[in-house]
């Protein structure tokens, strides 16, 4: 069968590698695209991009980056992915997302459209079913021959998945989460200045000798634990909270009615390459043990393998349970980044409590993606 052709704008940053090795050698799909600033355009793809692209095959690292122009849509792909930061997204995503989508499905992994009412904010196995009703209202409203399909927030994947399953049998009263999340979430940039603070520091890097209290610390990952607050991430807990509800909400009359159960959660950024690793605790409507919010767990990954298992970039096991803690060294790769990894499952004076462990950039953005437009393939949307 002829491939799906792909083009990735803002495909030198963190994201787009990812989409990148992601689409090497797929069965379905195939490049056809790479664009970026006006920076990289001219350049082969390796000396454009700034990350560590050795895994690459020759005819992807040469390929030319081409200038993001995005007023004319190129009428050779089939799928345009938007990989782009948070800062040129606002600019570029709510100008031309919905431009693109009346000739092609677009994905996106940026925040700008995620909340947009008409807009579905799809996790393959946890809503698509639910949320490709509003994809398809939103090509009959907008006689589109695709629809915009923003990715959530990558520390809100492992969360609703984990709540998906707790919701739909002993109910979800009440759930908190706190996240400890990886430099890489944060972009290029950051990893580049957690690079040279490591650098800079000779031995175990050591508190700073402050004789008051800073009023304002500035940015520094080395050694530190960091709140993401309002001021540097757009309000990360905001975001998680509103996206978790609307994620595990239900389709009524042309849009997403959010989920109704009370939730909070508290984002840290933690020197750490890869993964966002999460604590979490689930107040349920009905009574269970721990035994039962096992097999809850075991059911609903039997339940993804036999819908969406045959996806090239679904994993062998979309839940993977562990009989002690996650750790972001040992598992975050566990089914090449696309499993959600759970451990320390336990029911305590009426709380269950769990952590979970996702990779950000796999199955929380690129790979994710790539996941969503295979489904999206193969049910024929595309």
């Amino acid at each position: 069968m002829d491939k799906l052709r792909i083009g990735i704008y803002g495909a030198t940053g963190s994201v787009g590698l990812e989409a990148i090795e992601s689409l090497v050698n797929h069965p379905w799909f195939e490049i056809a695209h790479l664009y970026a600033s006006e920076r990289s355009a001219g350049k082969t793809y390796k000396n454009a991009c700034s990350l560590d692209t050795s895994s690459l095959p020759e005819n992807i690292s040469e390929m030319i980056v081409e200038p993001m122009n995005m007023d004319k849509i190129p009428e050779d792909i089939d799928v345009a992915f938007f990989a782009l930061s948070e800062d040129i997204a606002k600019e570029y995503e709510l100008k031309y997302a919905h431009k693109f989508a009346k000739r092609l499905p677009v994905i996106t992994t940026s925040s700008a459209l995620r909340m947009q009412e008409k807009v579905p904010l799809i996790i393959t196995e946890v809503n698509a079913d639910e949320h490709l009703k509003l994809a398809e209202d939103y090509r009959k409203e907008f006689n589109s021959k695709g629809a915009p399909f923003p990715q959530c927030n990558c520390t809100t994947v492992p969360f609703a998945f984990a709540l998906k399953p707790l919701l739909e049998t002993v109910g979800v009263e009440v759930a908190f989460m706190s996240s400890y999340q990886s430099i890489s979430g944060s972009g290029a940039k950051a990893l580049k200045k957690w690079e040279e603070e490591r650098l800079n520091e000779k031995g175990l890097p050591k508190p700073f000798q402050y004789k008051s209290i800073v009023k304002d610390p500035e940015v520094v990952y080395e050694g530190n634990v960091r709140p993401i607050g309002v001021k540097d991430s757009k309000d990360e807990e905001g975001k998680v909270i509103l996206e978790t509800l609307k994620i595990l909400g239900k389709y009524k009359e042309g849009s997403i009615i959010p989920a109704s159960f009370t939730v909070d959660c508290m984002c840290n950024r933690v020197p750490t390459f890869r993964g966002h690793y999460e604590h979490i605790r689930v107040k349920p409507v009905k009574p269970c043990s721990t035994e039962d919010v096992i097999e809850i767990y075991k059911d609903f990954n039997k339940r993804c393998k036999a819908l969406y298992g045959d996806l090239p970039s679904s994993p062998e096991e979309h839940l993977i349970i562990l009989d002690r803690q996650p750790q972001t060294r040992f598992d975050v790769t566990l089914g090449d980044g696309m499993s959600i990894v759970l451990g320390e499952i336990e029911v305590k004076n009426g709380w269950i409590k769990l952590r979970a462990l996702s990779d950000n950039l796999k199955k929380g953005a690129a790979k994710g993606s790539i996941q969503l437009i295979e489904y999206l393939y193969k049910i024929g949307f595309i």
